[in-house]
């Protein structure tokens, strides 16, 4: 909460409070915060802004303001909260497997060369310590003069404390991603809490929203175009688009009923391999049926087992189609198979994305850091 208020910049101007989304709004492309402006050709429609496009020279730190309407991020949230909840609730353990894998998509990469590091940074740290020992025992012994003793130890502890520092850090970084692996059952938690979306209250939108990141859109100055908005949750990070949850959901749902069409296949099977005894038993003379009972008894049990399931399916009015249950099934694997190839697509697509953000950051920075030219004074 301390966060969001920080980064909230309230008007004592009869506005009222701040806007809800305050704090959490950020420009996709320079990192700047968003800032809400409450009218608009007159009308008060709230709209938010890059606070950076607005610095003078105007556009230099920022090109665009990419302006979007705070109404339209509210109802985009809404519907993905609503998503979400629909989702976790129908297969909990499904939605926790695939947020581990997006979470897996963003960090992974990033977090394996942070472990790489810190085992870099924890053995030279060691073997300083063992260097710092060295010297002076050396300088003890007379083998190593002061003046000498005294600039590599300087050297020596200088080094260590940066790296200290920055094992600190990485130390932090690992710990969190572990951590990260089981916050989708934190986030169901926080979903199961609200029986619905249709409003989004000011802590709702604390609990369940880190940030939001606004792309420009796709053709700057029209109304009829896209935009791109990225929404980070608490606990569990950038949710992918719905096309990449859609492709999961049809997914579940074929392999659910590729399932329940693989057991009626199964226990139509069973039936007729079974049937000829049923019918042994029936040509049995009474007095040797008994014995023929005791030696066919696993048999009789799993065709009085398949017998059942079937008569419970046509009860139900289900047809017994053995064929057609199996071009359902072909059809069912072949798309599940097209599904799949395009879910990899995308989770290599938001690698890539990430990456090149993680490069872009740092340049994005850097020009932001340099002195602007103000121009001539007027």
């Amino acid at each position: 909460m301390q966060r969001i208020r920080g980064n909230a910049r309230r008007y004592p101007d009869g506005f009222g409070e701040a806007h809800p989304l305050t704090g959490l709004m950020y420009c996709a492309d320079c990192g700047g915060k968003m800032y809400v402006h409450r009218t608009y050709n007159g009308k008060r429609v709230p709209q938010y802004t890059c606070g950076q496009y607005g610095k003078y020279p105007i556009g230099s730190l920022c090109p665009t303001q990419h302006r979007i309407k705070a109404e339209a991020v509210l109802t985009l949230i809404a519907d993905m909260l609503r998503a979400i909840a629909e989702y976790s609730k129908n297969d909990r353990a499904e939605f926790i497997r695939t947020v581990q894998e997006t979470q897996a998509a963003q960090q992974t990469a990033d977090i394996s060369k942070k472990r790489k590091r810190l085992a870099a940074a924890q053995k030279r740290a060691g073997e300083l310590e063992r260097l710092i020992c060295k010297i002076y025992e050396d300088n003890v012994l007379g083998k190593l003069p002061d003046a000498r003793y005294e600039a590599l130890d300087a050297q020596y502890a200088k080094e260590q404390d940066a790296l200290n520092a920055e094992i600190t850090e990485l130390e932090k970084a690992v710990t969190g991603y572990e951590q990260s692996r089981k916050s989708a059952e934190k986030f169901i938690a926080l979903i199961d809490k609200y029986e619905n979306f249709d409003t989004l209250t000011n802590t709702m939108l604390n609990e369940f929203v880190e940030k939001i990141l606004v792309h420009e859109r796709a053709r700057k100055g029209s109304q009829d175009t896209t935009q791109e908005v990225e929404i980070y949750f608490n606990f569990v990070g950038r949710y992918m688009n719905s096309s990449y949850y859609d492709l999961r959901g049809k997914i579940v749902q074929a392999e659910r009923r590729i399932a329940t069409l693989t057991e009626r296949e199964e226990m139509w099977a069973q039936y007729n391999k079974y049937k000829p005894i049923r019918k042994q038993l029936a040509k049995v003379k009474p007095e040797k049926r008994e014995l023929f009972e005791q030696r066919h008894s696993r048999e009789l049990i799993l065709y009085d087992a398949a017998a059942r399931y079937l008569k419970e399916l046509k009860d139900s009015g289900e047809e017994i189609t053995p064929k057609a249950w199996q071009r359902e099934i072909d059809l069912l694997t072949a798309q599940k198979q097209v599904d799949t190839i395009d879910m990899k697509a995308m989770r290599e697509e938001l690698k890539a994305v990430e990456r090149l953000r993680k490069a872009a950051d740092p340049l994005a920075r850097q020009g932001q850091d340099k002195p602007r030219d103000r121009g001539p004074e007027r």
